[in-house]
């Protein structure tokens, strides 16, 4: 994944073999992973044209959304992510959504998403650590970076060898310039 043109390559080669639907949009996760998201969205979207499940269609709209959102293209993202839920009302999908949203314009909306998802859902540390991340990576004041903190801190307490809310965790101290407990952290 570190070698873009070799993975499209590979995903070429692998598409000479089976050029269904299904592998198109597998291939085409593999390419958002390489950040090869030009040629993912032009598979996803001839996968879409053929026939897949309800449930592929909605991981080929998210994929889309996440191709989109590497590609610089938040808007677009955002509102992929908004059809994908049109389709599955999940909170994986919600989260999603919500994650996109932090990430624009519309911030407020994906920390409101995040609120309501945890206080329906009070110890989901992956939940804790969304929004606590999204609280702590772009704060808009002092104290919405000591609550981010103050839930990633709590979310460790019940899962305390979880490497995402360790990382989490370390950007916070990062941000608080506390460089050296964020390298602990991090490490």
């Amino acid at each position: 994944l570190n070698a873009p043109d070799a993975t499209t390559a590979l995903v070429d080669d692998v598409l000479k073999a089976d050029n269904s639907p299904d592998a198109k949009l597998a291939a085409a996760g593999v390419l958002v992973s390489a950040n090869v998201t030009d040629r993912a969205i032009d598979l996803i979207d001839q996968a879409l044209k053929g026939d897949l499940s309800d449930n592929d269609r909605v991981v080929a709209t998210l994929t889309k959304a996440q191709a989109n959102f590497q590609a610089g293209d938040v808007p677009a993202a955002v509102e992929l992510a908004r059809d994908a839920l049109l389709q599955d009302e999940t909170d994986g999908t919600r989260q999603f959504l919500a994650s996109m949203l932090v990430a624009s314009d519309e911030r407020a909306e994906g920390l409101a998403m995040m609120e309501k998802m945890l206080s329906d859902s009070p110890r989901d540390t992956g939940l804790m650590n969304n929004l606590g991340y999204a609280m702590v990576d772009n704060p808009a004041s002092a104290e919405e970076l000591d609550d981010g903190f103050r839930l990633l801190k709590e979310a460790s307490r019940l899962a305390p060898d979880e490497p995402n809310l360790l990382d989490s965790i370390g950007w916070a101290y990062y941000r608080y310039g506390d460089f050296r407990e964020a390298q602990k952290y991090l490490d």
